[in-house]
């Protein structure tokens, strides 16, 4: 099996070649969840404007089907921390002087979550986090993976 990074990587990948073919990939209109068919492919299953209410939706849940994982697309602003012991500087990304527009990819399975960083500055270049992020995104994408190994569980019971 693989790892959640690797996987991100790869979802990172496939999701940046298609993207290309978007206006601008970093200004998208929608966060969007998607899956890897069973032949590698690409499926999106769910999209919003809001990432919380995209994650929050019992039916992205339903969406996301039996897959085992699901990747995570949004974009926004990122900057840097002030104090990097901080969680927060009081000073949202968007408003920073030193902000840079990205695409984030947030890949999350059973064993975690891994994320792929590309900034819009530098598109030939990726950040790789592997399970460390903090915050309120991450902690709703784990959230919503509690929420699929508890529905697909009961599924399984059922049958």
């Amino acid at each position: 099996m693989k790892s959640i990074l690797s996987q991100a990587q790869l979802m990172e990948s496939k999701l940046n070649n298609r993207l290309r073919k978007e206006p601008n990939p970093y200004t998208l209109k929608y966060a969007s969840v998607w899956v890897l068919t069973p032949t590698l492919g690409l499926k999106r299953v769910a999209k919003a404007h809001d990432i919380y209410e995209l994650l929050e939706d019992r039916k992205t849940l339903t969406a996301i089907g039996d897959a085992k994982s699901f990747t995570v697309v949004t974009c926004g602003w990122a900057a840097p921390l002030e104090n990097e012991n901080a969680d927060d500087d009081g000073l949202a990304p968007s408003q920073h002087p030193q902000r840079r527009r990205i695409r984030l990819i947030i890949s999350a399975d059973e064993s975690g979550v891994a994320s792929v960083l590309r900034f819009q500055d530098k598109p030939n270049e990726t950040t790789i986090d592997e399970g460390q992020a903090r915050g309120s995104l991450a902690d709703a994408i784990m959230t919503m993976m509690e929420e699929l190994k508890k529905k697909q569980k009961k599924k399984k019971v059922k049958k």
